[in-house]
């Protein structure tokens, strides 16, 4: 399959399905068995466990007098991944949200609304647990992601 918007320096393990609009940013890395629909767009440094899902927001289901499976489908919404996103193994997301920059989600969690800057979050739904930095380390950080960006050693 060919994914033309996926940086070359970004690794996608053997995965169930990848559309092929998929944007990636630079040195980024897909777990095997992802399932990624349509409109999802992803900065630089993101990092996805097994498992992973993008689904849902793709039924009408709130017309009464018609079945679901007969009721179409809604305009796909845009699913953003931004900047040094940490998202671990067996994640769901519902597509159409926005996962801010620095953000980190637990492994096994449902995320069904946005998710703001450097958050870590978890469980089903998925909620806040706690901030990834103090306001001096976001400001650190921030910088670092306005960066051209660069490679470094991997993480073991």
């Amino acid at each position: 399959m060919r994914l033309n918007k996926v940086h070359p320096t970004s690794l996608i393990s053997l995965s169930k399905k990848i559309s092929r609009n998929l944007e990636m940013g630079p040195y980024g890395y897909i777990g095997p068995n992802a399932e990624i629909l349509q409109n999802v767009v992803m900065g630089k440094y993101v990092m996805i466990g097994a498992h992973f899902i993008v689904a849902g927001n793709d039924h009408n289901y709130q017309k009464p007098g018609i079945p679901i499976i007969f009721s179409g489908r809604p305009i796909p919404k845009d699913t953003i991944i931004e900047d040094d996103v940490w998202i671990g193994t067996r994640v769901t997301i519902k597509s159409g949200i926005r996962i801010s920059r620095g953000a980190v989600i637990a492994a096994g969690s449902v995320v069904v609304k946005d998710v703001n800057p450097y958050e870590v979050i978890g469980g089903i739904p998925a909620l806040k647990i706690k901030d990834r930095f103090t306001y001096e380390h976001k400001i650190i950080h921030d910088k670092m992601l306005k960066k051209e960006p660069f490679e470094s050693l991997y993480c073991d």
